[in-house]
């Protein structure tokens, strides 16, 4: 029997969520007996836990160029930009017409070259969202957001999405019978601590990259609150740089003298361990599109407070598998975190949470999900 050929393009070589998320892509597919290729634009990490799984990768030793900004470009800008896609779309259109694959994966939203490259080459698309672009990242769209989402809609045979509050922000630029959502697996395993819900003291951790889209400063703003109530509670912030955002952080807890309550830990490829130390896990952030650390949280048994925003009302049922709170507003955040101090409470949302993650998110299911959806866009006319 005829193995499939699928070509998946990562717009990264890095340890990042969508990459992450790729890789688990690579994996649960080639459970299925596809015969995988992927391309990707520079030497990294991702690419040696990808190989065992293909059959072939590639490296074009070009950046893969946005049409997503982190500020809007001038009229001069815009052309270098378009120009500098028309050179990745063909590099792409090569790639795709030397591998000749049955169907083109994209693996996020941040670049058309791919998708455009495809109906070049007259092969089936699908894009895989895992972002919104704006509302989680602050980016601009290079041409209009609804255009931009028009053209996802024409490029493609089909369109995933990683949560249900995805589809439901793009469900009108997008037809319908081209939606799918396909929750990723989250593969995070490790030993969960026996007695780590039982324990008296609270031990915070807020992982993802320093922007004030995630929260950070709100996280600490809340812990200022508990201090100055004389609550002995620390937090561990993992993914600080040397950016403003981070260097105002780190302003904040000295001038309020936060330093014995506050550790500050620069990218981690591995944060296990520092999951098997916490018992909480903030989710502070504006707008999440999936939650992938939420998931991680969860099977590592971890209780997780979240903000009532994005896909995390999606993730958390309040009370039952993490608790919410309202975005914002540090007292109520404040207040949430203190609710943690009942160990009883934290054991039963512990145990709840990990068991309903781990049915949720797995590679099997993942697996099954990806390969229906594939077999079903084998099916469709080009």
């Amino acid at each position: 029997m005829k193995k499939h050929k699928l070509l998946i393009i990562s717009h990264g070589s890095t340890l990042n969520g969508a990459e992450r998320a790729l890789f688990e892509t690579i994996k649960a597919l080639s459970l299925r007996g596809y015969e995988l290729y992927a391309l990707f634009p520079y030497e990294g990490p991702i690419i040696e836990m990808c190989l065992p799984f293909l059959k072939k990768h590639y490296i074009t030793n070009e950046v893969e160029p946005w049409w997503l900004c982190r500020k809007k470009l001038t009229f001069l800008h815009k052309i270098k930009r378009f120009f500098v896609l028309l050179k990745n779309i063909w590099i792409n259109y090569k790639y795709i017409k030397l591998i000749d694959p049955d169907i083109v994966i994209t693996n996020t939203l941040t670049t058309p070259c791919a998708a455009i490259g495809s109906k070049f080459a007259q092969k089936k698309h699908i894009w895989y969202l895992h972002e919104l672009g704006d509302e989680d990242h602050g980016f601009h769209f290079l041409l209009g957001k609804r255009f931009s989402l028009r053209m996802v809609n024409s490029l493609s045979q089909s369109v995933f999405l990683n949560s249900y509050f995805l589809d439901s922000k793009f469900k009108r630029c997008i037809e319908q019978n081209k939606r799918s959502v396909v929750y990723q697996s989250v593969e995070f395993t490790s030993t969960i601590p026996s007695n780590k819900a039982k324990e008296n003291s609270l031990r915070l951790i807020l992982s993802g990259r320093f922007a004030p889209g995630k929260g950070q400063l709100d996280a600490i703003k809340a812990l200022n609150i508990l201090k100055q109530n004389n609550e002995n509670i620390t937090l561990t912030l993992i993914g600080s740089g040397e950016d403003s955002y981070s260097s105002q952080v780190r302003e904040y807890i000295k001038k309020n003298s936060l330093e014995e309550h506050v550790e500050l830990v620069n990218f981690a490829k591995n944060t296990s361990p520092y999951y098997s130390r916490a018992n909480v896990a903030l989710v502070c952030s504006r707008c999440e599109a999936f939650g992938r650390i939420t998931i991680e949280a969860m099977k590592m048994g971890v209780v997780v407070i979240a903000s009532d925003t994005g896909a995390n009302t999606e993730l958390i049922r309040d009370n039952f598998n993490g608790i919410l709170y309202q975005y914002g507003n540090i007292e109520d955040l404040a207040k949430k975190i203190i609710l943690t101090k009942d160990s009883k409470l934290r054991e039963r949302l512990s145990e709840q949470a990990n068991k309903w993650a781990n049915d949720t998110f797995n590679l099997e299911k993942y697996s099954y999900k990806l390969d229906s959806e594939i077999k079903r866009v084998l099916e469709l006319p080009l």
